[in-house]
């Protein structure tokens, strides 16, 4: 037997019982005795037998896998949220599919087609930036394709949708802030739509609310890593009248800024507080410290995952929206605003 591949049903003649027992024992099915399961998971691990997911799913018409469209795998935000996916799925005897869509709107299309062509029994997506055209998400919700957003979406599409509340982590760092005494707060936003926008836009509502007017000069539309922070900051620090704080809509962004203004003889938080959003695992362990806002993308991924998963074992279910509330780290990166020298 071991000098071709095992099958199903020579475990279950190896082991005396049927097939459909081996099956049982292999989905962890209540009602089988404990020494036939005992049995068949012994020759299982002797033969090193691997199921047939394809004869499977076409018997169960699942695959057992699910995809993921993530726009920037290289980012830790979204590694995190993988993180949270994948615990939930791999306890579950999911297999999660990334697909990379690199913020391309067409690769994204590409990437949503190869994920259907894959069987998947469901969709974890994070749209792309300059993605506007929603006709792909509506075919999904046609073919009954079980399909969860994460960190954006779209108005008007009625879909499962698990995102941090960033309206209230932009007040939380206007609110910060405000009680350091800052005036001049430049602001690196990420592009004209939610979530990154909508943090942004918060703040400074919260701001100007409490008297604190936008110099609409001090307002960069950035990308979302290190080297547009660098390139923006360099804008902003070399201004007549530079910003006394920066807040920047990711940790990635904000680090950017660390290195343009260390560069210009900047001290940080002494002559710039520097506020990121994110809380990545490594931003308490720059120099100094980030003070940034914790969105829970672990959280997110497995609130998502958890979602998912009840539409795909219960059908018909309705579109579920699930707010992730957000929590300000103070850490070394900001200080009240001193007077110019």
């Amino acid at each position: 037997m071991a000098s071709r591949r095992v099958r199903l049903k020579d475990i279950a003649a190896r082991a005396g019982v049927s097939a459909m027992t081996v099956s049982r024992v292999l989905n962890q099915h209540a009602h089988v005795s404990e020494v036939v399961r005992a049995r068949v998971l012994q020759l299982v691990k002797e033969y090193d037998y691997q199921p047939n997911f394809i004869a499977r799913s076409l018997v169960s018409r699942r695959s057992r896998t699910v995809g993921f469209l993530v726009p920037a795998i290289n980012l830790s935000y979204f590694f995190e949220i993988i993180r949270g996916i994948e615990t939930v799925f791999g306890r579950n005897g999911y297999h999660l599919i990334l697909g990379h869509t690199g913020e391309d709107a067409a690769r994204e299309r590409a990437e949503l087609g190869v994920l259907r062509s894959r069987q998947v029994d469901g969709l974890i997506i994070a749209p792309a930036l300059n993605v506007n055209d929603i006709e792909p998400y509506l075919a999904l919700q046609k073919l009954e394709l079980p399909a969860v957003f994460v960190d954006r979406c779209f108005p008007g599409l009625e879909c499962s949708y698990v995102y941090s509340n960033d309206q209230a982590g932009g007040r939380l760092v206007g609110e910060l802030l405000l009680r350091l005494g800052h005036r001049r707060i430049a602001f690196l936003a990420a592009a004209l739509r939610d979530p990154e926008y909508c943090r942004m836009k918060s703040c400074r509502d919260f701001l100007e609310a409490a008297g604190v007017k936008t110099d609409r000069r001090l307002v960069r539309l950035a990308g979302v890593t290190r080297a547009d922070g660098y390139r923006e900051a360099g804008h902003l620090l070399g201004l007549a009248a530079p910003p006394t704080a920066v807040f920047a809509h990711n940790d990635e962004v904000a680090i950017g800024v660390y290195q343009r203004a260390r560069e210009m003889k900047i001290r940080i938080p002494g002559d710039l507080t520097v506020i990121g959003y994110g809380n990545l695992h490594w931003s308490g362990y720059v120099d100094p410290p980030l003070t940034t806002v914790d969105q829970k993308p672990f959280g997110i991924g497995s609130e998502a995952a958890r979602v998912l998963l009840e539409r795909i074992e219960k059908r018909g279910t309705r579109p579920t929206r699930i707010l992730v509330e957000p929590e300000l780290i103070t850490r070394g990166s900001h200080a009240a605003c001193q007077p110019r020298r």
